[in-house]
């Protein structure tokens, strides 16, 4: 069993049994057990009762991540992961306020 977080850019939610799923997701960010950001680096609690849940994240969610894997080592990707949390970053309120997007961290395990 592994580890795997997500953040995703999201429209058009629609609610299904209950839940809310978007017909339009794409990934923006991907780590492979990376355990630090989960316990440490997210501005927010993410366990077990939240897995699978998608968490919507602010800029200043996404720019404190940012500032995480800046200076920790992801075990698996290295630092791969700083170039797309910052293009994130720089496209937050573009994505957000002129596409309509809602981005959100998802993790699964």
């Amino acid at each position: 069993m592994g580890l795997d977080m997500y953040i995703d850019k999201c429209r058009k939610p629609k609610i299904v049994n209950g839940k809310r799923e978007y017909e339009e997701r794409e990934e923006v960010c991907y780590w492979r057990k990376f355990w630090g950001l989960l316990q440490e680096g997210l501005p927010f609690k993410y366990g077990n009762e939240e897995c699978g849940q998608d968490i919507r994240l602010s800029k200043d969610d996404v720019e404190q991540i940012l500032n995480y894997v800046t200076h920790n080592k992801d075990y698996f990707d290295g630092f791969s992961s700083v170039e797309q949390v910052c293009k994130l970053l720089y496209d937050y309120d573009y994505l957000t306020k002129e596409e309509g997007y809602i981005i959100c961290f998802n993790a699964n395990w």
